[in-house]
């Protein structure tokens, strides 16, 4: 399956943290010069600002990718939070990217919440002309929503 929008060896990167989770196949994810494999049920996590790609992916490989922006867990920027424990692991290089795969119960219950977020059942996912036209919207109502989300400090249209 093809993901719409950006795909196989599309090297990018953003101020958001990012959790992929694989939903079918096999895939890797070059991340800067660190190569993560993943299977059906991983979960991968690239920190912020990092150049990332998929680069391999099976023939049935699907996945679903969530991007989180790391400022909602500092209250404010610039606050006790941010400086002591959101900053320094998300800006101060402690760690970059890593593999999550179910095997401990921690694992097991991030990969379960990653799957209720992104997956909520959908057995289709949409581009945005045809999730307008599936609710009978102009793509220009929906860009305003959008800005108006983005305006609001949420970047999960991104």
């Amino acid at each position: 399956m093809q993901p719409p929008g950006r795909w196989l060896r599309d090297f990018h990167w953003h101020d958001e943290l990012q959790f992929t989770l694989v939903l079918s196949g096999t895939l890797t994810m070059q991340v800067d010069n660190l190569s993560l494999p993943g299977q059906a049920g991983d979960l991968i996590f690239v920190n912020t600002s990092l150049i990332h790609a998929v680069t391999q992916m099976s023939e049935d490989g699907s996945y679903a990718s969530l991007n989180f922006p790391y400022r909602l867990l500092a209250f404010f920027p610039g606050s006790r939070m941010d400086q002591d424990y959101v900053l320094p692991y998300t800006a101060g290089g402690k760690f970059s990217a890593f593999s999550i795969h179910p095997e401990s119960e921690w694992q097991k219950e991030l990969i379960g919440l990653h799957k209720k977020i992104v997956n909520r059942g959908a057995q289709t996912f949409r581009c945005k002309k045809c999730q307008c036209a599936h609710f009978h919207m102009s793509e220009a109502d929906a860009d305003k929503m959008i800005a108006n989300f983005r305006a609001a400090g949420c970047h999960f249209f991104n």
